[in-house]
């Protein structure tokens, strides 16, 4: 975290947050876009399969993955600069709830309950990580960062995580072909769906 010009850290970590906020939503926009023009050209595929065109050819898609290619390398950058870890970790989170803002009035998918349980829950986790996930930490120097990376502890716990991603992947694939006739069950999309979340919570 660093001061802007003649900021206060305050002002700082105002802007950032406030660039954070604005880049989140674009790039929830420009994936809600590309998913909108998926689904645009899916329902073309079903009268006319030579109608289909590659993504990088549609306009719509072009311009959800500018949007968010944009938003995604600016605001990282002024969020990293400006913001310390516990608030970059809140704001990152927000962007779900702007997914599901998104889904419902580009797509037109229901908010049902279960969305708002889930908005809220993303709320309260964001909450507790900006009250209770600030920890003084000295700064490193880089031959003090290669010293911890070389640590058998961060080894096998890397390793260990790496194991654990690719047998929860395995499990994924595996509810997906077990019975391809029933791969778009609810309960099978939810299943998978928690799988792909818990690879992300790492």
């Amino acid at each position: 975290m660093v001061q802007l010009g003649t900021l206060s850290p305050a002002g700082s970590v105002l802007i950032g947050v406030l660039v954070g906020l604005i880049a989140t939503s674009v790039q929830s926009i420009g994936l809600t876009l590309q998913r909108k023009s998926h689904i645009l050209e899916d329902e073309k595929a079903l009268q006319d399969t030579h109608a289909q065109r590659p993504p990088y050819r549609r306009r719509r898609w072009q311009l959800g993955m500018l949007m968010f290619v944009v938003s995604n390398i600016l605001g990282s950058t002024i969020q990293i600069t400006t913001l310390p870890l516990p608030v970059l970790s809140t704001l990152q989170a927000s962007g779900l709830v702007f997914n599901a803002i998104c889904a419902t009035i580009i797509l037109g998918e229901p908010f049902t309950r279960w969305s708002f349980g889930g908005t809220s829950l993303v709320c309260i986790g964001a909450v507790l990580i900006a009250t209770f996930g600030a920890m003084k930490e000295p700064a490193h120097t880089l031959d003090q960062l290669l010293y911890l990376l070389e640590r058998r502890a961060f080894i096998g716990w890397m390793i260990g995580q790496g194991i654990l991603v690719g047998l929860i992947l395995a499990l994924a694939k595996f509810i997906k072909i077990m019975d391809p006739k029933t791969k778009h069950h609810p309960r099978k999309r939810l299943a998978r769906g928690i799988a792909y979340g818990c690879i992300r919570l790492p």
